[in-house]
């Protein structure tokens, strides 16, 4: 299931599709657009079977209405084994369905997964390769101006992730904070947690001293960016709160529950055992006068528990003629 935050960062491409040409055509050796068209497509390849053959996104680029180049755009958070062999599928769907070249153009913020994507992809024993065409932290540009953050989020979000650290983090960070200004409730919040939690400790704790002396709540975001971080804060403090106490409770409950089953076990164990211990004695006495008993007697002697009882049966076997006289109800 793919992630909120992959979401966003996919629509970047669906809503503004020459993004992908403009980061993607000086790498592909393409001059600059004049007159072509470009329109983003479902990332669907209908005419495949296998139904996850799905890309994030598909941008064709057209001349007099016809198809001219393709580009298959995947975002990328974090290595998958499985995208080597399912990224081909896709080119292959695309290039097959338009007739045109087409390039596989892998978008990551995180270095770690761009230098993983740059790989070649092996098709076969001959040779044959795919090589992605990768735009890691250094093709995505850093977005300092709020409004144009504001008018497109996921692009002021890719470029937070992708700048986290360094002399442009604060900037790009607070200008992705700004541009969020029209998002309402959960994702507002999962907004600026993916900007924060993308900062180093450094760069965070510069853009927090920033909003609370330079920018002085002077507008309805940052209110509201306080707000939820207020309410962030104690949600959060009540629901460690209620674990700790319950893991604490559990604890204690439990060392408790141990205690007791310790001693109440000592204690059964200790009258069980001296019950087994009387009702042999009271098997060796019946054998030692010969007394015939019964599979039934056996059974009621050895599940009998109540040490009284086994005493009163104790003394009437040393008497007894009859081994029936032992169990006879009291006079």
């Amino acid at each position: 299931m793919p992630s909120w935050l992959h979401e966003l960062l996919v629509k970047i491409f669906a809503e503004r599709p020459e993004f992908a040409f403009e980061l993607a055509g000086p790498r592909l050796g393409l001059e600059p657009l004049a007159a072509e068209s470009v329109e983003a497509l479902s990332g669907d390849l209908m005419q495949l079977s296998a139904p996850q053959a799905r890309a994030d996104a598909v941008v064709l680029v057209k001349r007099a209405g016809k198809p001219v180049l393709a580009l298959v755009v995947e975002v990328q958070l974090s290595r998958d084994r499985h995208k080597p062999f399912s990224w081909p599928v896709y080119v292959a769907g695309v290039r097959a369905r338009f007739e045109c070249p087409t390039a596989l153009v892998v978008v990551t913020p995180y270095p770690g997964v761009a230098n993983w994507a740059r790989r070649e992809i092996f098709l076969g024993p001959r040779g044959d390769r795919l090589r992605p065409l990768v735009l890691g932290p250094e093709a995505i540009p850093a977005i300092t101006d709020p409004e144009v953050a504001a008018a497109n989020q996921g692009l002021a979000l890719l470029s937070s992730l992708a700048h986290p650290r360094g002399p442009e983090a604060v900037p790009v960070a607070l200008a992705a904070l700004l541009g969020a200004d029209k998002l309402v409730g959960p994702e507002f919040r999962m907004y600026n947690d993916q900007v924060a939690l993308s900062l180093g400790a450094r760069e965070r704790a510069e853009l927090e001293a920033l909003m609370q002396s330079r920018y002085e709540v002077k507008t309805e975001f940052l209110r509201r960016w306080m707000k939820e971080g207020l309410e962030q804060g104690l949600e959060q403090g009540l629901e460690q709160g209620l674990e700790q106490g319950l893991e604490q409770g559990l604890k204690q409950g439990l060392k408790q529950g141990r205690e007791q089953g310790r001693e109440q076990g000592r204690t059964e164990g200790e009258a069980k055992g001296e019950a087994k211990g009387k009702s042999d004695a009271l098997l060796a006495v019946l054998a030692a006068r010969k007394l015939a008993i019964s599979s039934a007697q056996r059974e009621r002697i050895l599940a009998c528990h109540d040490l009284a009882e086994l005493d009163r049966w104790i003394v009437r076997a040393a008497v007894a003629k009859k081994t029936a006289e032992i169990f006879a109800p009291e006079a």
